[in-house]
């Protein structure tokens, strides 16, 4: 069955598949009541992503959205066999945030309006500095800046300090809201706070909240701005400058340490930390930081635990230090 859903600026050219999946979703054991959906495909809702994981068919991952609260709309890449959940759809962010996308399709739980692909939204221009980035102004608190992904070969801390953004990182789930990070980086944000999460395919596993008060793309994530993480002995831990003390965006630069929260250095038998993302192989670094054909650069580190871990535990593989999936950057603004 098809039909002629309105569709009007950018997604004019793109190709939409409207599916009465009723028959269907009873093969597969589902609900046969499952009302009609609507699917765009090689097209992606970028910026928005909250979780990720593998489903057999892109059925299962709009049925995936349909059951986890606050999601509002999917993108399911077919080659990989990828659902990427997402916390608003085209319905409520301007419609740049829609693009053409190879490989994925673009599913919304709103089905109740039809197949409708117009943004109610404003859209966000460069030349309106006192009101930046009005197209997120409906959405929810906290606000998805920078999603970086372990394993690609692409260094996380290169593409959160560049001002060049290029699509071809998106590609690899990397994901940055351009609009957001400029006016935060151009001090035209009033930002609340700061939001970064450590998250495995499946799920939030770690976050730490900041004061982002008067603060750039770089000065938040430091232990004075520090409002909440799991780790209990973090608050009070000595940052003076000794050996191996790091709390900072720019981390350990000559061992390409970055988004670094180490206590000390004392031979990689023995450093001590919470977190860290590494993103090469320097001339000086130690077995658990060494990128493997499973786990390639860059490599997230973590404590499972509520307090800082010996990093060399990771070796274990049973220890208190795991690689995460992912890192995220949320803000909550004004």
């Amino acid at each position: 069955m098809t039909a002629q859903p309105t569709v009007s600026g950018r997604c004019s050219l793109l190709p939409l598949a409207w599916a009465l999946l009723a028959g269907l979703w009873a093969s597969d054991g589902v609900d046969a009541l499952m009302q009609p959906w609507c699917s765009v495909i090689d097209t992606a809702l970028v910026g928005w992503n909250i979780s990720s994981s593998r489903t057999a068919t892109h059925k299962l991952c709009h049925l995936s959205c349909l059951d986890t609260p606050g999601c509002q709309s999917a993108n399911y890449w077919y080659p990989k066999k990828e659902c990427e959940l997402n916390s608003v759809s085209h319905l409520n962010v301007s419609s740049r945030h829609l693009v053409e996308k190879a490989g994925s399709v673009y599913t919304f739980t709103q089905q109740n309006i039809g197949c409708n692909f117009q943004s109610t939204a404003a859209s966000c221009h460069d030349d309106e500095p006192k009101a930046p980035c009005a197209d997120n102004m409906r959405d929810p608190e906290w606000r998805l800046v920078f999603k970086g992904v372990a394993g690609t070969g692409v260094k996380l801390h290169d593409m959160w300090t560049t001002m060049n953004w290029t699509s071809s990182y998106e590609a690899s789930g990397h994901r940055r809201d351009n609009c957001l990070y400029q006016a935060w980086r151009n001090g035209q944000l009033n930002v609340r706070r700061v939001k970064l999460s450590l998250s495995n395919s499946m799920e939030v596993r770690a976050e730490l909240i900041f004061n982002g008060a008067g603060s750039d793309i770089k000065s938040w994530f430091t232990q004075t701005r520090l409002i909440s993480s799991p780790w209990d002995d973090l608050k009070s831990a000595p940052f003076t400058g000794g050996s191996g003390q790091f709390f900072s965006v720019d981390g350990h630069i000559e061992e390409d340490r970055r988004f670094y929260i180490n206590n000390n250095y004392g031979g990689c038998g023995v450093d001590k930390g919470w977190l860290l993302v590494t993103e090469s192989a320097s001339l000086v670094h130690c077995p658990w930081e060494t990128e493997t054909e499973a786990h390639p650069y860059p490599i997230i580190l973590y404590s499972t635990t509520n307090q800082k871990v010996t990093w060399n535990d990771l070796r274990s593989n049973a220890g208190p230090v795991v690689r995460a999936d992912s890192l995220t950057i949320h803000i909550d603004t004004e």
